[in-house]
This record gives structure tokens, C-alpha cells and sequence, in this order.
């Protein structure tokens, strides 16, 4: 059993710089999306567009900036 953990360890806990660099740029990427999502969010409420919040519509803005951010990091 000992073993089995210190196998699973293994994996879960190493990482190359790659994998931490790979990580950071998803994390920007996400973080970006969600701040350009709640800036948005609130100009519509400003201009009176919208009364209440859409989660799903929401989610797939925060997908589609995602992406976006993340192309532009990796090509």
C-alpha cells in the first residue's frame, strides 16, 4: 500500500517547468476571461440591457475568452 501512494505521489506531485509554465498561462487566461466577463457584465448593467444574470450564457463567454487568451499564449 505504501508503495501505491509513493507511486501516486510520483505523478501527481512532479512537474517540469513546462507543466508549471503550461499551468501559469491557463491560469492568466482564466483569470483574464473572468475580469473582461465582470466588466462586461456591468456595462450592460449600467446601460439598463440587463436585470439579471444568465450563468449559461455566462459560462460560454468565460469558455470563448478563454480561448481566445489561451491561443494567443501558445501560438
Amino acid at each position: 500500500m505504501v508503495e501505491e501512494e509513493n507511486q501516486l505521489d510520483k505523478y501527481t506531485c512532479s512537474s517540469t517547468v513546462e507543466e508549471e509554465n503550461q499551468l501559469d498561462k491557463i491560469y492568466q487566461a482564466t483569470e483574464k476571461a473572468f475580469e473582461q466577463l465582470v466588466e462586461e457584465r456591468e456595462q450592460l448593467v449600467e446601460e439598463g440591457k440587463i436585470k439579471k444574470r444568465d450563468y449559461i450564457s455566462e459560462w460560454y463567454r468565460w469558455v470563448e475568452l478563454t480561448q481566445k487568451y489561451l491561443k494567443n499564449k501558445f501560438n
